[in-house]
């Protein structure tokens, strides 16, 4: 019946379809399932490796520590600054102070800020004894104050907590008073932990490592805003890919798929050979039956991105960066943007779709390939 318009088709698909519910929800079931869970593995290792870039964007291009057969030594500043000036293309050469203290519930990253107020988090600066904490610090209904054990023990008063949204980088951040943390990490005035220094272009780093590494009268170890990068984005490819190995609820709904669309071919059989000795073609029977699978899979898809969407990004679901990453509960109440995740869905939907076509395809070919008086005879 090669007169077949759009519309008939489609409504001949629909009164298929409901003649098979049974068939037709274990394919939506199978494949919104598979969907979602791919789509969850691979876009939040897109959404976690953007982000990473966007946080490492704004991170000095090169750190210098000191150190010595011990490990980490302070920096001298003055001395520093007068040696990393003599080296051409060093932009914005500036000190840091930053370490790990512990805390009656494990070890926090204790970090200086200026004296000044900081935008968008507090409308006065930070005084001595105030610090701020990060979002998986201490819960709202423990008391307004935080012990830190360092060189020295100090009881700071928590003056505000860092914005939810940026858990991803400020977890375990605590900031403090320049004063509080070199009195936490032992360090002198004219002490620092680090210096941090921009350059023109990220080519220029490697040349000039040579030269800081040639400019300090003793040893530092200097690292880049590039190797972070690529130590970042290979943990969370390695991850995610592990991750979306290891996933056997995407195995058993592609068990499903399959096992549906076995069942599904043996009950169309008859139909197709009837269809045939009517008038109908096999182009026409493998259109229907494409038809069928896109008015089941199309809508199998879109629920499946929207759990997975749902799940990254709209609930504090906590399980899925639990096992990809082994990240407490406070850290993964992910705040990304979605539109970063759009590649992953639709490599999701590739992955999954594709198949199911090709799939659906097939068993349209074996059904209408055969004989339509030979099927009708078995009958």
């Amino acid at each position: 019946m090669k007169v077949l318009l759009q519309r008939p088709l489609i409504l001949w698909a629909v009164g298929d379809i409901q003649r098979t519910p049974l068939q037709a929800v274990l394919l939506f079931a199978a494949a919104a399932s598979l969907t979602g869970l791919v789509a969850i593995v691979l876009v939040l290792g897109q959404a976690l490796s953007l982000t990473c870039d966007r946080l490492m964007s704004s991170s000095p291009a090169v750190v210098v520590r000191r150190i010595n057969v011990g490990g980490w030594a302070p920096l001298p500043v003055g001395q520093a600054l007068m040696h990393v000036k003599s080296v051409p293309g060093v932009l914005n050469p500036r000190v840091r102070l930053w370490g790990v203290v512990q805390t009656d519930t494990g070890p926090v990253t204790v970090v200086a800020v200026p004296s000044k107020a900081i935008d968008g988090m507090t409308e006065r600066p930070l005084r001595s004894g105030q610090a701020l904490i990060g979002p998986g610090l201490m819960p709202a209904s423990q008391p307004a104050t935080m012990t830190l054990r360092g060189e020295q023990r100090l009881s700071l008063k928590v003056a505000g907590r860092l914005p939810a949204a940026s858990a991803m980088a400020t977890h375990d951040l605590v900031l403090v008073h320049p004063d509080d943390a070199r009195n936490l990490l032992g360090l002198a005035p004219d002490q620092a932990s680090d210096l941090a220094l921009d350059v023109f272009h990220d080519q220029e780093v490697e040349t000039l490592c040579a030269d800081l590494n040639a400019a300090f009268p003793w040893p530092v170890h200097i690292s880049t805003r590039i190797a972070r990068q690529r130590r970042c984005q290979s943990d969370i490819a390695q991850r995610t890919s592990i991750s979306a190995l290891a996933f056997v609820p995407a195995l058993l709904a592609m068990a499903f798929l399959v096992g549906a669309l076995g069942i599904w071919e043996h009950n169309q059989r008859f139909l197709a050979a009837l269809l045939k000795a009517l008038g109908w073609d096999s182009a026409d029977l493998i259109r229907l039956r494409m038809v069928e699978a896109t008015l089941i899979g199309l809508p199998a898809v879109v629920c499946g991105l929207s759990c997975a969407y749902i799940t990254l990004f709209r609930w504090d679901m906590t399980w899925v960066s639990q096992r990809l990453f082994g990240w407490s509960t406070m850290a993964t109440r992910l705040r990304l943007n979605p539109g970063d995740a759009v590649t992953g869905m639709l490599l999701s939907v590739m992955m999954v779709g594709l198949p199911y076509l090709l799939t659906v395809a097939w068993t349209a070919w074996q059904s209408v390939k055969v004989d339509p008086a030979d099927r009708l005879q078995e009958r």
